[in-house]
């Protein structure tokens, strides 16, 4: 392995169009997450780079946990719950990009965002494996139960956005006053 980390480089072609480019940890691009960005290269570049730190999380996790996404889900191999409730709370913290303190949580909007960028990639690359004519029978059937599992529990974990904080569950001191005024 080289010293480098797996990181994100954006790309700019000869036409003006930037992507993003996900590298790991030998400076290579990870094939299947390039791809989607390919994809959605429709779409602003600020989203995409927004999506391709989103996707970065999901490999941090993996690779802290030994696992290669991309593997497993070809395999068939179910994810466990415990697997998949791990990739949420590590989608629910602050992502390390300097030495400064960081809070423990970020807000349920980061955390939604996450969420939602997690499940479209990783159920983007789990239908493109099922509608794939190589792919066996009994592998449709454990990818389907497998997408199935993770789009209900995706779905499960997203969280309220946080109100307008202008508006206050408790009366003003000029409001009180009115209520007991009248």
């Amino acid at each position: 392995m080289g010293g480098a980390i797996m990181r994100i480089e954006q790309v700019i072609f000869s036409s003006g169009e930037r992507l993003p480019m996900l590298l790991d940890d030998d400076d290579l691009p990870v094939p299947q997450a390039c791809e989607w960005f390919l994809r959605r290269r429709h779409l602003e570049i600020n989203t995409l780079m927004r999506n391709a730190s989103e996707v970065l999380v999901i490999h941090r996790w993996a690779r802290k946990r030994r696992i290669n996404i991309y593997d497993r889900i070809r395999s068939g191999k179910q994810f466990t719950e415990a697997d998949l409730q791990s990739l949420i709370e590590e989608l629910s913290r602050p992502q390390p990009n300097s030495n400064k303190v960081a809070k423990l949580a970020v807000s349920p909007d980061t955390r939604n965002k996450r969420l939602s960028t997690t499940s479209k990639h990783l159920l983007w690359y789990i239908d493109e494996l099922i509608t794939d004519p190589g792919t066996s029978v009994e592998l449709v059937v454990r990818l389907t139960a497998m997408r199935e599992k993770m789009d209900k529990i995706f779905k499960g974990a997203f969280q309220s956005p946080e109100g307008n904080r202008k508006f206050h569950k408790h009366l003003t001191l000029k409001q009180a006053r009115f209520v007991q005024d009248v």
